[in-house]
């Protein structure tokens, strides 16, 4: 079964050993803010790229689609599960 977003972002950070709390650090957000965007809340395209450039990681990666025009994330990947 492939990843949700919200299960793809833990994913990446878990892999990266890092905690919620560093990712929060290191995305200049509040850790609460991270757990809800692990749990299903989906970010503003800044908020996004701040999660990207923290975890060195693609929207694809974490699971969201980004509508380019305007930029946007628009919601989590379907996977198809």
């Amino acid at each position: 079964m492939t990843a949700t977003g919200n299960e793809a972002l833990r994913r990446v950070r878990q892999r990266l050993g890092m905690s919620q709390t560093q990712l929060a650090k290191a995305a200049g957000m509040a850790q609460s803010a991270v757990s809800a965007y692990e749990c299903g809340r989906v970010p503003s395209w800044p908020i996004l790229v701040k999660l990207m450039s923290a975890l060195e990681a693609t929207p694809d990666e974490l699971g969201y689609v980004v509508e380019t025009k305007p930029m946007k994330v628009i919601r989590l990947r379907d996977n198809g599960a």
